[in-house]
């Protein structure tokens, strides 16, 4: 079965607003990464330790296990694609800082 991939798309650095930096707006930043850290990250990793736990501690049937694991494939799917998101997130942040950054030419 082939992996699927899913893109992340930036915008080209010519695109991105001026960022004018106040304490604000970085406890802002700060406050949405931790937030989709502690909800969009970790809760399909504890979705798929909880079924493999499932899976390791009690005898299920065949038909059982397939849904199991379908819905640990499902968890690890949301993971890798959030995981990609907070990527760019952070990614499109840095290059926002350095075009701002002071020195710059």
């Amino acid at each position: 079965m082939k992996a699927e991939t899913h893109p992340i798309k930036i915008r080209p650095e010519a695109e991105l607003k001026p960022l004018k930096t106040s304490p604000e707006e970085s406890l802002s930043f700060l406050q949405r990464v931790l937030f989709f850290i502690s909800h969009k990250l970790r809760q399909p990793l504890t979705h798929f330790l909880g079924l493999s736990n499932l899976l390791d501690e009690t005898t299920c049937s065949p038909g059982e296990q397939k849904k199991i694991l379908s819905l640990m494939k499902r968890s690890i799917t949301s993971l890798n694609i959030r995981t990609r998101e907070l990527s760019s997130l952070l990614y499109k942040r840095i290059l926002k800082l350095k075009k701002n950054s002071p020195g710059k030419e």
